[in-house]
């Protein structure tokens, strides 16, 4: 038992330490993340991040870009730029970009090697609305509404996630018109929708 024991810890160990020599943290797009677009056919959007640790040598920040659907899985390739060496954090704009939702792979590169990688699942280029007011835009409605067009998503401060009710950063816990208001937008623009609330009630 204990030599079971001590062998699960040395796997554990450099299980994780595997993965510290590959971790890379993106701080743009979070999951589910909507960009505001510029024209009504396509917008631009911020890639972002930290590599684990400086880079050692000349880092190539390379990224694939693609929707999600099966049938339209070829994905676009592109060497955005490099980080220098003894320097760790990246940001780049990619501009003439639309819709979604759009999966984004990222990785970094020195020489053959591949020091660091993430992955973005969900992120789109569309229409985001700050919603602010009384009860009635703050999650005061008897019953909570959900999302059935799966394009909205709905941000906290820190992340974003389907904009289901109640709606973060609102004051209340009950329901709101904001489901029913961005399946509507979905239908008629056909593009992600990104809500922020705000709203807070008796004001």
């Amino acid at each position: 038992m204990k030599l079971r024991g001590f062998v699960s810890g040395i796997l554990c160990s450099v299980f994780f330490l595997c993965i510290g020599a590959h971790a890379m943290i993106l701080s743009s797009p979070l999951d589910y993340q909507v960009f505001q677009r510029s024209n009504k056919s396509s917008g631009s959007f911020v890639i972002a991040g930290q590599l684990s640790e400086p880079a050692l040598e000349l880092t190539k920040i390379q990224v694939k870009l693609g929707p999600r659907q099966p049938a339209q899985s070829d994905k676009r390739v592109l060497t955005l730029g490099v980080v220098q060496k003894g320097e760790s954090h990246f940001n780049f704009k990619v501009r003439h970009f639309s819709g979604g939702w759009h999966r984004l792979d990222v990785r970094a590169v020195a020489g053959e090697k591949i020091v660091g990688q993430a992955v973005v699942e969900h992120f789109g280029i569309g229409e985001v609305f700050v919603i602010a007011g009384q009860s009635n835009s703050a999650n005061h409605g008897e019953e909570k509404q959900k999302i059935n067009i799966q394009k909205v998503s709905t941000f906290d401060g820190k992340a974003w996630r389907i904009a289901d009710d109640p709606q973060p950063g609102a004051s209340g816990r009950g329901g709101s018109f904001i489901p029913p208001f961005a399946n509507e937008l979905v239908k008629k623009f056909n593009v992600p929708v990104g809500i922020v609330s705000t709203g807070v009630g008796a004001t």
